[in-house]
């Protein structure tokens, strides 16, 4: 008995340790959106001439939606705050998105410049065919004498 005749209560505190495992979300987030950037920024040196690379940088960007349609299931949804991860691919996506457009915008102008030169071309061709008429004599010319 202790104090003013109360028995003593021992308390027993459980001690539990609980870790992330970092290496889960390295090998199975990080990595696989750094390889996706990667590819994207080595599409550069994908030609222009057709559309392959058009078409690539689509197909890196459906892969990293997928990508990001598998974390929404390992992510927790019940956070009050976006994960930084999420951020991190967010931000990743948007930077593909925004090469995506370049991407498109180039081909644009690319095309737009090559029809401006086949009409530049066109239309040198019929000034050098209308002065070569020009100097030619006429059939009604030689009949009015």
């Amino acid at each position: 008995m202790d104090f003013i005749g109360s028995p003593v209560f021992e308390c027993l505190f459980p001690k539990i340790t609980m870790r992330r495992r970092p290496v889960l979300y390295i090998v199975n987030v990080l990595l696989p959106i750094w390889f996706f950037m990667c590819l994207d920024v080595a599409s550069l040196f994908i030609s222009e001439n057709g559309g392959e690379k058009l078409s690539f940088k689509v197909t890196v960007m459906l892969s990293v939606t997928v990508l990001q349609l598998i974390l929404n299931d390992i992510l927790p949804s019940t956070s009050d705050r976006i994960p930084l991860i999420a951020t991190y691919i967010t931000t990743i996506f948007a930077l593909m998105l925004l090469s995506l457009l370049e991407t498109i915008l180039v081909m644009h102008l690319m095309e737009k410049d090559s029809r401006s030169q086949e009409n530049e071309e066109t239309d040198c061709r019929t000034a050098k065919d209308f002065d070569r008429n020009k100097d030619l004599p006429t059939a009604h010319k030689g009949n009015k004498g």
